[in-house]
């Protein structure tokens, strides 16, 4: 059965059902946001809602993934180690290709949290609110790539830590 569609027509108006910002003027304030914030410590944009960027050998990810039905947000981090191939391309690819499933590992920001649980953050009404938020998370996802980039500094770390483990599986 085929199904056609019509134009709205010009004197209907649909009002909105929900009270937060559109999905448009979110990207918008998080393209300038990260673009104050994270272009200067070395990131560069991907796609989406991706920013990436290498440190010595180190690939760091951080990606705002919004939510399927719009009107909040979560936030990813990924850490890539350089001399390995990108596990979802499984080739090389350019820095501002890398997606949160290349990364060895990957995390969400909640699970840095002292609670340790998903964290979904709402769009809300209010831009500068919104944009104030943006900063709090780029801080936070410094922060917290920061920490792990002196943890995870020498790879063989991974050698020993995995011969451990199979020591123990003995």
């Amino acid at each position: 059965q085929k199904s056609y569609s019509l134009p709205k027509p010009d004197w209907l108006v649909v009002p909105r059902e929900q009270r937060d910002l559109p999905g448009s003027v979110v990207r918008s304030i998080r393209l300038a946001v990260m673009k104050r914030v994270l272009l200067p410590e070395g990131f560069v944009k991907g796609r989406g809602g991706t920013y990436v960027r290498r440190v010595g050998d180190q690939i760091h990810l951080i990606d705002f993934q919004p939510y399927r039905w719009g009107h909040s947000y979560t936030v990813n981090l990924g850490f890539h180690y350089e001399f390995l191939k990108p596990f979802f391309a499984r080739k090389r690819i350019k820095l501002k290709d890398y997606h949160q499933l290349d990364c060895m590992f990957d995390a969400r920001i909640g699970d840095f949290s002292k609670h340790r649980h998903d964290t979904w953050i709402e769009y809300g009404a209010s831009r500068q609110q919104l944009e104030k938020t943006f900063e709090e998370n780029a801080a936070l996802c410094l922060k917290i790539l920061a920490e792990h980039q002196k943890k995870w500094a020498d790879p063989r770390r991974w050698l020993k830590a995995g011969d451990k483990a199979t020591k123990l599986r003995r």
